[in-house]
Formats: C-alpha cells, sequence, structure tokens
C-alpha cells in the first residue's frame, strides 16, 4: 500500500546496525569523533545521537556548530539509503513522510485501523506521536496506557508531555484511572507515593494497596523496606555485600518447606551497565558468588570481545581500530573468561 520502494528495504535490527556500522566505521569516518572512547562504544553513541536527531527533527541548519558530526550522520543516512536499510528511527521517520505528503494512502490506512492501542505511553518521542497522531486523527479510537509517574527515558528523547497533555490534543477523551497496586507491599506504595507526589508537573492520582484474595492487604516484615544515606560508594557497597552475608541462610518457608536463603534469592538493582562495575571487583574479592544480567551492551562483553580477537589473531589482521592480536593476548582474554 504505502510504495514499492519500500519492499527491498531491510530493517536492520539494533545488533545488526552496530555490526554494519563497525564494517562502515572508516568509510563514515567515525574516528574523527572517537574522542578517546572504546570502539564500540563511540559506534553506539554515534548511533544513539543519529537516532535523536531524526525522532525529534533536528533540522540541518541546527547542525551546523557541530560540523564534523554533521558531515558523518548525513553520510550514515546515504550508505543506509544505498544499501536499501533502514533502522527503527529512519524506518518511522519515512513512514511519516509517506503519510503527510501522500494523503491517498493515509485514508487508506485510517480506514483499516479502525482502534489503535499504544502501550507504555509515557515513553512515545515526538516522531512516534507523530505517527500516532496521523494514523488515528483527532476523532480516531485511541486507546493509550502510561503513566507519567514512569517517565524515565527523557534523556533518549521521550517526551512525557506526550501523556500529560493528551486531553488538549485528542477530541472526546476518557481517562480511566487504575489506581490499586496488588504487585507491591504497602510500605513499598507509601514510600513511593511520598517521593513522587514531590514532583510538580504530573497528573494527579492515589495509587493504594490493592487486596489479596483473602480480602487482606499485602504488606511487608518490619526491617523489609528501609531507607539508608551514605558518605560514598564504598561504604555502600560494604553494607551490600555484608548485608547479603547477613541474609544468606537465614530460615524460610517456601511452599510449605524450610530452607535457608542464598544468593540466587537476592538481587541488587543497578541503573546502568557501567555503575555495575563498582560491584563487580568488591563482590569477587568477598567471594559473594553472583550472575550479572542487563539488556544492552553486547559488544562489551567478555565473551564477544574475546571472539573478536580471535578473528583478528585467525586472519592475522586487526579489525577497525585495533592492533593485529598476539596469541599471548588472547590467551589472557581466554583466562579472564574462567
Amino acid at each position: 500500500k504505502l510504495s514499492n520502494d519500500f519492499n527491498s528495504i531491510v530493517v536492520l535490527d539494533e545488533v545488526k546496525r552496530i555490526i554494519w556500522a563497525s564494517k562502515k566505521y572508516r568509510e563514515l569516518g567515525l574516528e574523527r569523533i572517537k574522542r578517546d572512547i572504546r570502539y564500540f562504544d563511540s559506534i553506539q553513541r554515534f548511533l544513539k545521537t543519529a537516532d535523536i536527531i531524526r525522532d525529534n527533527e533536528i533540522d540541518e541548519e541546527s547542525l551546523e556548530e557541530i560540523p564534523e558530526f554533521k558531515e558523518i550522520y548525513y553520510k550514515y543516512l546515504d550508505l543506509l539509503d544505498e544499501e536499501n536499510y533502514f533502522d527503527f528511527s529512519g524506518a518511522i521517520a519515512r513512514l511519516v513522510k509517506t503519510l503527510e505528503s501522500n494523503p491517498s494512502i493515509l485514508d487508506e490506512i485510517r480506514k483499516e485501523v479502525k482502534y489503535l492501542v499504544v502501550d507504555e505511553y509515557q515513553d512515545i518521542n515526538h516522531i512516534q506521536e507523530k505517527l500516532i497522531s496521523l494514523i488515528s486523527g483527532k476523532d480516531g479510537n485511541l486507546c493509550v496506557v502510561g503513566d507519567d509517574d514512569q517517565a524515565i527515558f527523557e534523556f533518549q528523547g521521550a517526551e512525557v508531555g506526550n501523556i500529560l497533555n493528551f486531553e488538549g490534543r485528542y477530541n472526546q477523551v476518557k481517562t480511566v484511572k487504575i489506581q490499586e497496586n496488588f504487585r507491591c507491599p504497602k510500605e513499598i506504595i507509601e514510600a513511593a507515593r511520598d517521593l513522587v507526589n514531590r514532583n510538580n508537573n504530573r497528573i494527579a492520582k492515589d495509587i493504594i494497596p490493592g487486596n489479596k484474595e483473602d480480602g487482606t492487604v499485602n504488606t511487608s516484615e518490619k526491617g523489609d523496606v528501609y531507607k539508608l544515606e551514605f558518605d560514598g560508594i564504598n561504604q555502600e557497597v560494604s553494607f551490600i555485600i555484608n548485608k547479603i552475608q547477613e541474609l544468606r541462610g537465614v530460615e524460610i518457608e517456601e511452599n510449605g518447606e524450610k530452607r535457608g536463603l542464598d544468593y540466587g534469592d537476592m538481587a541488587v538493582i543497578v541503573r546502568t551497565r557501567k555503575s555495575a562495575q563498582r560491584l563487580i571487583e568488591p563482590f569477587k574479592e568477598a567471594e559473594v558468588r553472583f550472575t550479572f544480567r542487563g539488556t544492552g551492551g553486547l559488544f562489551q562483553r567478555a565473551e564477544i570481545n574475546f571472539l573478536r580477537h580471535l578473528f583478528s589473531y585467525l586472519a592475522d589482521m586487526g579489525a577497525n581500530g585495533m592492533e593485529p592480536t598476539t596469541i599471548e593476548e588472547l590467551e589472557e582474554l581466554f583466562r579472564r573468561l574462567n
């Protein structure tokens, strides 16, 4: 329906896009903006910035102050086009442009899409909202689900104003507030509510704990929830390690059987993979067994780094930005895996 031009285009997922960009590293000129950061970090930083530019429809004139980046950015777009590739941001931007310039196509799509549902609406960015608005129109059957208090991706271009100002942009809006929380105990809900109520620009709501099947409210035991402040990261890490060691072996009852708490029953939540590094070495020194899980960072993982150097050694040449690998370096990288 859209155009025959879209039929032969391949959409690159995030991993494939990074691999493709690494192959085009020199051709794009990415080494000019590397700025002393690691090879794959520099690629990912560039790609994220390119996404933000398109997601927010930042015009060419606004990039004049960063001419080196601007040149690489437009080279990136040209190469994608030449090789019939889309990334996710590019696919949405092209679709929006097509719908804006072809009213007949837009009308056909609106006839087919009778009901449009959007989840996690607080994380929608500018170009995504534009697409939603185009398809639904002001009078369409549009249902959005979201919570402005959970808007945490503004640094990536998400616009919480989309949900805050929703009623002013669409007609005949009906708002349904789901304020019972069945997932968390009463103390967690109250602590979170006390914190988020301090925000100024938010939709008023009053989250309350939902009743369990027996009609009682889910509550925590004394000591389950508390707030601490530390003088520094070392003091915080020491507390975490001591608390893990203190809790390990404590008797609990699960499914009618008693057992002791173990490492697998505990979790430390961190904001980013990078911030977790401050915990990893102290955990190893304290012989606290752990696994490290999270999204992203594929190309920073030790096994991926080992494979890159292995292929470099087998080919007897360095990959982009790498010196040829020696057998001694391979042995050291392999030891780190174990």
